[in-house]
């Protein structure tokens, strides 16, 4: 009992080290995010996620168009009319960003 208290003893403490750290959120500057929000909007990066979306239904939507021709073509237009409706308003808060964490953002664009 006492070999294998010591086989696992050291297991154990590498276990117990390798222990992930908790993150800590910090404030993020008013100046830092107001350079955030102007990169975003001279980029256009706002708008990526919903053109993003909008590009991938239009895809998944094509392909059932190929292998499903008998779907009416105005209920596959109304389909991506909503999809498109229902992107914009799930990006909606994600092209602000006042909501965006900021810290991912901090740690990518400052150089200081």
């Amino acid at each position: 009992m006492g070999k294998l208290r010591l086989k696992l003893l050291p297991l154990f403490c590498v276990t117990l080290l390798a222990q992930p750290s908790v993150a800590t959120s910090q404030t993020i500057d008013e100046s830092f995010r107001s350079d955030i929000r102007k990169l975003l909007e001279v980029t256009g990066s706002a708008h990526l996620g919903i053109q993003a979306a909008s590009f991938m239904s239009g895809q998944i939507l094509d392909g059932l168009r190929k292998s499903q021709p008998s779907i009416p073509d105005r209920a596959l237009e109304l389909a991506k009319q909503v999809l498109d409706s229902e992107f914009a308003k799930a990006f909606e808060g994600t092209r602000q960003p006042d909501r965006t964490d900021g810290v991912h953002l901090r740690d990518s664009f400052h150089a200081g």
